[in-house]
């Protein structure tokens, strides 16, 4: 006789730190500039005092976004392989917007459904995340409503842990940078402080070298059995 503990769904994210004064003040001084010359979206921010910008022109950056996703995106790729993908491949940002948390604003709970990843980069906050953790969220939904782990959770008895946990929460501490696969639903709390939060969020693809080349072998390949 044998038993075997098996995690068949896992989810994992990428945290990382890549502060430097110089690159995180321009990029809050750029984003602040594009508030005062653009009109906020409403998308998932909500509160009176929520900016969020428009979808950014990725072939018309400034420059200290570029430096961003210059230090950032290397750092990424060993999180994508680890996520098993076997060929090589690219990453490419899609979609980049800014957002201005104040006082009382929060964002909802949503996800990213035409991407592949998504990140969020902090670059203004106050410490002990009372200006609005990052939230993910479990993407088996059914645990928060599972009446014995609610239960045991409520009453101290629960061990929290990847296979158990209904949440989790990220401080934004600035120059920290979080990456996730864009089905995940995510929500930012409250900001309880009187300083601005301020990040910026976006999408991206994977593209695997070769792809098209190999599903055409793979189509030959079934002709030929058939």
């Amino acid at each position: 006789m044998s038993t075997e503990i098996i995690t068949p769904f896992k989810t994992d994210y990428l945290r990382g730190n890549i502060y430097d004064k110089e690159l995180n003040d321009s990029i809050i001084e750029e984003i602040y500039k594009t508030e005062k010359e653009e009109p906020s979206t409403k998308q998932t921010n909500a509160g009176i005092n929520s900016y969020q910008s428009p979808l950014r022109i990725m072939n018309d950056l400034p420059q200290c976004m570029l430096n961003l996703f210059n230090k950032m995106f290397p750092l990424i790729i060993p999180y994508v392989k680890h996520m098993g993908i076997k060929k090589d491949f690219s990453i490419s940002c899609n979609e980049l917007w800014y957002n201005i948390n104040r006082k009382h604003a929060f964002n909802s709970v949503h996800r990213h459904v035409h991407s592949h990843f998504s990140f969020v980069y902090f670059a203004k906050s106050e410490e002990a995340g009372e200006s609005g953790f990052l939230t993910l969220y479990n993407p088996d939904e059914g645990l928060e409503i599972n009446h014995f782990m609610v239960g045991v959770a409520n009453d101290g008895h629960l061990n929290m842990q990847s296979n158990n946990c209904f949440r989790w929460s990220i401080v934004p501490e600035p120059g920290t940078f979080v990456v996730f696969p864009s089905h995940i639903k995510h929500s930012v709390e409250v900001n309880g402080r009187d300083s601005d939060r301020i990040s910026l969020a976006g999408d991206f693809f994977c593209r695997v070298k070769d792809r098209e080349q190999d599903r055409e072998r793979l189509r030959n390949e079934e002709r030929i059995k058939k």
